[in-house]
Protein backbone atom coordinates (compact mmCIF):
# COMPACT_ATOMS: atom_id res chain seq x y z
CA UNK A 1 0.00 0.00 0.00
CA UNK A 2 1.36 3.45 -0.97
CA UNK A 3 1.66 6.27 1.44
CA UNK A 4 0.34 9.67 0.37
CA UNK A 5 3.77 11.35 0.39
CA UNK A 6 5.61 8.58 -1.44
CA UNK A 7 7.23 9.58 -4.76
CA UNK A 8 7.84 7.00 -7.42
CA UNK A 9 11.15 6.69 -9.20
CA UNK A 10 9.44 7.66 -12.48
CA UNK A 11 8.27 10.97 -11.03
CA UNK A 12 11.78 11.79 -9.81
CA UNK A 13 13.28 11.04 -13.25
CA UNK A 14 10.64 13.12 -15.06
CA UNK A 15 11.22 16.03 -12.67
CA UNK A 16 15.00 15.86 -13.16
CA UNK A 17 14.67 15.79 -16.95
CA UNK A 18 12.21 18.69 -16.84
CA UNK A 19 14.60 20.78 -14.77
CA UNK A 20 17.44 20.00 -17.16
CA UNK A 21 15.35 21.06 -20.17
CA UNK A 22 14.32 24.29 -18.44
CA UNK A 23 17.94 25.07 -17.59
CA UNK A 24 19.02 24.54 -21.21
CA UNK A 25 16.21 26.75 -22.53
CA UNK A 26 17.07 29.50 -20.03
CA UNK A 27 20.75 29.32 -21.03
CA UNK A 28 19.88 29.63 -24.72
CA UNK A 29 17.55 32.58 -24.17
CA UNK A 30 19.81 34.56 -21.86
CA UNK A 31 22.97 33.69 -23.80
CA UNK A 32 21.50 35.01 -27.04
CA UNK A 33 20.44 38.35 -25.58
CA UNK A 34 23.93 39.80 -26.06
CA UNK A 35 23.85 38.90 -29.76
CA UNK A 36 20.51 40.64 -30.17
CA UNK A 37 21.93 43.82 -28.68
CA UNK A 38 24.95 43.72 -31.01
CA UNK A 39 22.82 42.91 -34.05
CA UNK A 40 20.49 45.85 -33.55
CA UNK A 41 23.20 48.37 -32.65
CA UNK A 42 24.98 50.81 -34.95
CA UNK A 43 27.65 48.45 -36.29
CA UNK A 44 25.22 45.53 -36.41
CA UNK A 45 23.04 47.31 -38.97
CA UNK A 46 25.94 48.44 -41.14
CA UNK A 47 26.86 51.73 -39.50
CA UNK A 48 30.07 52.99 -37.99
CA UNK A 49 30.62 54.78 -34.70
CA UNK A 50 32.63 57.94 -35.28
CA UNK A 51 33.93 60.50 -32.78
CA UNK A 52 32.69 64.05 -32.81
CA UNK A 53 29.44 65.46 -34.07
CA UNK A 54 29.74 64.99 -37.85
CA UNK A 55 29.97 61.97 -40.13
CA UNK A 56 32.69 61.31 -42.71
CA UNK A 57 32.16 61.20 -46.48
CA UNK A 58 32.24 57.39 -46.45
CA UNK A 59 29.42 57.21 -43.87
CA UNK A 60 27.46 60.45 -44.46
CA UNK A 61 24.10 59.78 -42.76
CA UNK A 62 23.80 60.43 -39.00
CA UNK A 63 21.44 57.98 -37.27
CA UNK A 64 20.77 59.61 -33.90
CA UNK A 65 18.57 56.73 -32.73
CA UNK A 66 21.59 54.41 -32.61
CA UNK A 67 24.08 56.79 -30.97
CA UNK A 68 23.63 55.07 -27.58
CA UNK A 69 24.86 51.76 -29.02
CA UNK A 70 28.33 53.23 -29.64
CA UNK A 71 30.86 52.15 -27.01
CA UNK A 72 32.62 55.48 -26.45
CA UNK A 73 30.60 58.32 -25.02
CA UNK A 74 30.33 61.20 -27.50
CA UNK A 75 30.52 58.95 -30.58
CA UNK A 76 27.73 59.13 -33.13
CA UNK A 77 26.34 56.45 -35.43
CA UNK A 78 26.96 57.13 -39.12
CA UNK A 79 25.41 55.11 -41.95
CA UNK A 80 26.15 54.57 -45.63
CA UNK A 81 23.69 55.34 -48.37
CA UNK A 82 22.23 52.25 -50.03
CA UNK A 83 24.62 49.70 -48.50
CA UNK A 84 23.97 47.94 -45.20
CA UNK A 85 27.36 46.32 -44.60
CA UNK A 86 30.91 46.02 -45.91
Amino acid sequence: MRKKGDLSMNMIIVAAISLLVLAIIAYLIFGASDNVTKGTGCEGVGGKCEPGNSCSDQYPIHNAALDKSCKSQGDICCMRIGKLSD
